[in-house]
């Protein structure tokens, strides 16, 4: 817009990691949307907390301060308290109505969780049913809205699924590769929104997400079809084999999970076998006494008899020649891995290739949908369980305990005479 100036705030736009923070495909889908509709002039009104559209008059107003936060502040509002709660209990029911969007959009009912505060009106308490803080997590898990709108929301994917899988597939033959980004992003955002779950950031972020992971994967399909694609994932597993240096496990790449299920359990179960039989053998050299043990030093524990230490050591044979059976087995069997993974590849037809590739990425695509599922009902017992902290405990029971302490304390200061 000619004579104005968009300023995004998007410093809270972001996932925290440990080591570093993270911009997630939400994120980014929110930042973009903003500026394209800003851009094509679409943008009528500020979005409060990201974004605010300013006028060169203002700008120079304010000495051409150019300070984001200047313009869109989006610092949290902060957590209320009510000094009634506080002293009496209970849950202000205008904190409650505050979150009636995340409770709707959960499929929540409040009078799933609270009722109204007896001789305390404007005040909502937790149902009888929850008597600790663990029980809200238990309570929203096993929720029939909660549980009803989640499903809602998987159909409502299962639907556009199938609906536009063959798309996928297609692209080796159309290539049409900006049109089937499209048609994914724009339908699976029509298909999704209207169940009310997720916002529009959060729908648009998980298709985006979808396809910035299986961009090379789509490209590939371009260049090689289904058989290609099975193809280079087979190369990038056996590499990473014999380089042995790769960051990442190839055993648990997709491919190897969907095609050599049965072989990789028997691989794990060597593993675990190898992993619990070096534990019972350190486990048991332990307990051996050690040749330059101290008999001066005091030792509580009974020291054991020949007969004992014979015992131990034959256990300890016994597991160890377990364990060159089980390493050799275990060897054979990562050797044998790559003839596995080729005679498998080399069965799959372009059909048994094609029907492959869309069931992992059917697979890869619910992944997604069912982490923001997790994120945003955590979201919501996180908000339970605040008021919970807050509410729970009046002033009065804080203080009728703390007189009963020290009632006791001084009937025990008594008793032994320090105090008349």
């Amino acid at each position: 817009m000619q004579g104005k100036v968009l300023f995004i705030n998007a410093d809270r736009e972001y996932f925290e990691g440990r080591a570093q923070n993270y911009l997630m495909p939400e994120h980014i889908e929110r930042i973009s949307s903003v500026f394209e509709a800003y851009e094509s002039n679409e943008l009528k009104a500020d979005i409060p907390g990201l974004a605010t559209i300013v006028s060169n008059q203002k700008l120079k107003d304010e000495k051409y301060n150019l300070n984001i936060r200047r313009y869109a502040d989006n610092s949290p509002a902060p957590e209320p308290h009510d000094v009634k709660a506080h002293l009496l209990g209970g849950i202000p029911d205008s904190e409650i109505t505050n979150k009636q969007t995340l409770f709707d959009s959960q499929g929540l009912n409040r009078a799933d969780i609270f009722i109204p505060k007896v001789n305390q009106a404007g005040y909502q308490e937790f149902i009888p049913s929850i008597q600790v803080k663990q029980d809200i997590k238990a309570l929203v898990n096993s929720n029939v809205g909660v549980i009803a709108q989640e499903s809602a929301m998987r159909d409502a994917f299962n639907t556009w699924w199938e609906n536009h899988k063959l798309s996928i597939t297609a692209l080796a033959k159309n290539k049409e590769y900006a049109a089937l980004r499209k048609e994914l992003i724009n339908s699976f955002t029509e298909s999704l929104k209207p169940i009310g779950l997720l916002s529009d950031a959060q729908v648009g972020g998980m298709i985006a997400a979808f396809w910035y992971q299986q961009r090379y994967d789509f490209l590939t399909l371009i260049a090689r079809d289904a058989k290609g694609v099975v193809d280079a994932w087979r190369t990038s597993i056996v590499t990473a084999m014999e380089d042995g240096k790769s960051k990442s496990d190839p055993l648990e790449h997709k491919l190897v999970r969907f095609l050599l299920d049965g072989f990789l359990s028997e691989l794990q179960n060597l593993q675990q076998r190898k992993t619990e039989l070096d534990g019972s053998i350190k486990a048991l050299e332990v307990q051996l006494p050690k040749e330059n043990d101290d008999d001066s030093e005091e030792d509580d524990a009974e020291p054991l008899t020949d007969e004992q230490i014979a015992k131990i050591q034959k256990q300890i044979k016994t597991d160890k020649t377990k364990r060159t059976k089980v390493t050799k087995a275990l060897k054979e069997k990562t050797t044998a891995f790559e003839g596995e993974l080729n005679s498998k590849v080399d069965e799959l037809g372009p059909d048994e290739a094609a029907k492959l590739i869309l069931t992992i990425l059917y697979k890869e695509m619910l992944n997604i949908v069912e982490r923001y599922l997790a994120t945003e009902r955590q979201q919501l017992i996180v908000t339970i369980e605040n008021w919970w902290d807050k509410y729970q405990v009046t002033l009065t029971q804080i203080e009728s305990s703390r007189n009963t302490a020290a009632d006791a304390l001084n009937g025990y200061l008594e008793r032994l005479g320090y105090v008349g």
